[in-house]
């Protein structure tokens, strides 16, 4: 719990039926509450076995896995037992932290952000946060434990929306039609409650995306978004740059990624209202560049995200900003990096004009401009070039 980005998790076996009496090792060295979360990982076949674990030990935490949930009402009923388990806990949560183990930073003020009594885990159908229970109920308004449970309800609703729209954005589906290699992931995206390193505000761990004590509240204060039905944004609100920006890396494809430029192509996603006062670039600025005949990206990393949103915006056809689709293949005809990125899984489905087949290899720059030949269904690779990006062999063979 708090933990460090590079200390924060240990595994410590694997069960057999009957009792298991296990250790858990010491993780850190930093001179504070040491403990957290015990999480048993099931590896076998789905639906394959029947399987119970009961511990003996341990404490309280408070849990909410809406998942388990088969309506909105369902959903909100367990958030609403959720709540009031919150509550109940982080009224008790000094006391029961002084019975447990003696104030170990001097005093409650001092312990109260490491206090191992104060983790909390929500699970959602994309999403998990690990984090602190105290800063979830101190996100959450209101004056009844139902009117806290309805921001809830609806901050949980609005976060699995965000990503299911990145994903969408990934060609990544539920649909069979989307064949093996552009399936949903089957695991998580894990926000922990964890210390920063030098510099750091919030950072993408690979396994989990850690934010601070200051950042959980903000978790509770998403709103689903309205739209049009043609995806034109009406109201509602996702969470803000840092968060989505942090699971942008986490899901960016890696054969073109640039570092604090693609991955902030999910932040606009998450913001972008059709208006260029919504968007973290200024159109002038793209102007320059792109009038420069300067070789090379923009030094301002915003600027040169104006590349990725302008594809975005010429080959996207089925609406606006907010605009999902039900089915895989409305998908795959509407959304331009969902066809890039499908294409980077699968190479072989990508088109093959004149029996040239297209190539997911060599620089990031060839990769993307080849890809988005294929996307385009047509050779763009001037826009690229007034980006200053230099084609090689390759690519302008499968371009033209």
């Amino acid at each position: 719990y708090h933990g460090e980005s590079s200390a924060w998790s240990n595994t410590i076996g694997t069960l057999k039926a009957g009792i298991n009496e296990i250790t858990i090792p010491q993780i850190t060295a930093l001179d504070v509450e040491q403990g957290g979360q015990l999480y048993i990982e099931y590896t076998g076949g789905q639906d394959k076995e029947t399987y119970s674990v009961r511990v003996s030990g341990g404490n309280h935490i408070p849990t909410l896995d809406i998942t388990r949930a088969s309506d909105s009402n369902a959903k909100r009923a367990l958030v609403t037992k959720y709540v009031e388990d919150l509550e109940a806990s982080t009224a008790e949560l000094e006391a029961d932290h002084e019975n447990h183990k003696k104030a170990h930073d001097g005093d409650w003020s001092a312990a109260r952000k490491n206090c191992i009594l104060g983790a909390t885990d929500i699970v959602t159908r994309y999403m998990m946060y690990s984090v602190s229970s105290q800063q979830i109920l101190a996100g959450l308004s209101g004056g009844t434990t139902e009117e806290k449970a309805e921001q809830l309800y609806q901050a949980l609703t609005a976060a699995d929306e965000m990503v299911n729209l990145f994903y969408q954005h990934k060609g990544l589906s539920s649909d069979p039609d989307a064949g093996v290699k552009n399936k949903l992931p089957v695991s998580r995206l894990n926000l922990r409650y964890q210390r920063m390193f030098a510099g750091a505000f919030m950072y993408a761990g690979g396994l989990h995306i850690g934010i601070e004590w200051g950042s959980v509240p903000g978790l509770t204060k998403s709103v689903p978004v309205k739209t049009t039905p043609e995806g034109k944004y009406e109201s509602g609100q996702y969470f803000g740059w840092g968060i989505a920006h942090e699971i942008g890396h986490e899901i960016n494809e890696g054969a073109y990624a640039i570092a604090e430029i693609t991955n902030n192509y999910f932040s606009v996603l998450a913001q972008a209202r059709d208006t260029n006062d919504s968007v973290r670039f200024q159109y002038p600025e793209v102007y320059k560049k792109v009038t420069s005949g300067v070789t090379g990206r923009s030094s301002n990393v915003f600027t040169q995200l104006g590349l990725y949103w302008q594809l975005h915006l010429a080959y996207d056809m089925g609406g606006y900003n907010y605009k999902t689709y039900d089915t895989y293949k409305e998908q795959f005809n509407n959304l331009f990096f969902a066809r890039v990125d499908s294409y980077v899984r699968n190479p072989e489905s990508a088109p093959k004009p004149g029996n040239v087949a297209l190539s997911v290899s060599g620089d990031v720059d060839n990769k993307l401009m080849r890809l988005a030949c294929a996307a385009a269904e047509k050779n763009i690779l001037e826009f690229f070039e007034r980006w200053g990006m230099v084609p090689d062999e390759n690519t302008r063979k499968y371009a033209e």
